[in-house]
């Protein structure tokens, strides 16, 4: 896992230097805000408020405000007074609601507001500890984006008859058919293009082919939700459920690589981790099939 980390960190750092490189040269038309883009005044004191909008010369940095503006988009709202409360302190009121959702956006953010203050300086003694913590920052909202929750309130229970048991089996062995149809022909497309995605990006028939698996998923899901679920059964199809939930949040961030390619990369290397929580849930089937004593005849478990 620490190997993992520290290649994903390296990743990172060089994707965040692509960032900043873009957010300089968006700012080709603007005031550069530190010395190293050629300013010739001393850095502002990074705790200081100088316009007085609610955000220190810190934060101005990361939202890439003026620090000498208490109103950057002059829509009649003040920077820290937009931000606070989800608006984006760039773009003219009404239509400035923030997506947070971006985690390429983000980290140039971080990395931006990172080499302002400092922490990201290849001098700083802490460089190597904050390189980390943005990493496992960005790690972690991936991974609560990618894993959406489900509502178990929609599921249809029924009692734990052996009847019921097996009529339950018998309804879902084509969603495990499916999963597996679904979930191969993605790793042969991942390891087929995997050099070509690497060189080119996410060009439109990968995008496209992951686009529609999380459709796939999708469906899934919304079939297993009707399917009558023996009591005995309840966590085995939840796992079933959040399983295919996963996959259709995980296919969707990769489709959208071009939009926010760090996600997608995430989401790639979380669509490969599920090659060893499939084959785990076929397995808890199995075996609570066999602890039951079901006759499933010729479903998936049977063959």
């Amino acid at each position: 896992m620490a190997n993992k980390i520290k290649f994903f960190v390296g990743f990172l750092a060089l994707i965040a230097l692509f960032s900043v490189y873009s957010v300089f040269n968006s700012l080709s038309d603007k005031p550069a805000p530190f010395a190293a883009m050629g300013i010739e005044n001393p850095l502002p004191n990074p705790d200081v408020d100088a316009d007085h909008d609610g955000l220190d010369n810190r934060e101005e940095s990361y939202w890439n405000t003026d620090f000498q503006n208490p109103d950057t988009d002059s829509d009649g709202f003040k920077d820290g007074e937009e931000v606070a409360s989800g608006h984006d302190p760039l773009i003219p009121s009404p239509n400035d609601i923030m997506d947070s959702g971006n985690l390429t956006e983000k980290l140039s953010k971080l990395t931006l507001s990172g080499l302002y203050e400092g922490s990201l300086r290849p001098d700083n003694p802490n460089y190597d500890k904050s390189l980390n913590d943005m990493a496992l920052a960005v790690m972690d909202d991936a991974v609560k984006s990618l894993s959406p929750k489900i509502n178990i309130d929609q599921l249809q229970i029924a009692g734990p008859s052996k009847e019921n048991q097996e009529k339950y089996i018998k309804e879902v062995s084509p969603l495990f058919e499916n999963l597996l149809s679904a979930y191969l022909s993605e790793i042969y497309m991942v390891s087929k293009n995997l050099n070509v995605a690497g060189k080119t990006g996410f060009e439109d028939e990968y995008a496209n082919f992951f686009k529609n698996q999380s459709q796939k998923y999708n469906n899934y899901y919304q079939s297993g939700l009707k399917i009558p679920t023996p009591k005995n059964w309840e966590l085995n199809h939840v796992g079933l459920l959040k399983l295919f939930s996963d996959l259709s949040e995980t296919d969707l961030a990769i489709s959208n690589g071009k939009i926010d390619p760090v996600r997608a990369v995430i989401a790639m290397d979380k669509l490969v981790g599920f090659f060893d929580i499939v084959p785990d849930l076929i397995e808890a089937y199995s075996d609570k099939i066999k602890s039951e004593g079901l006759d499933i005849g010729s479903t998936f478990f049977g063959k």
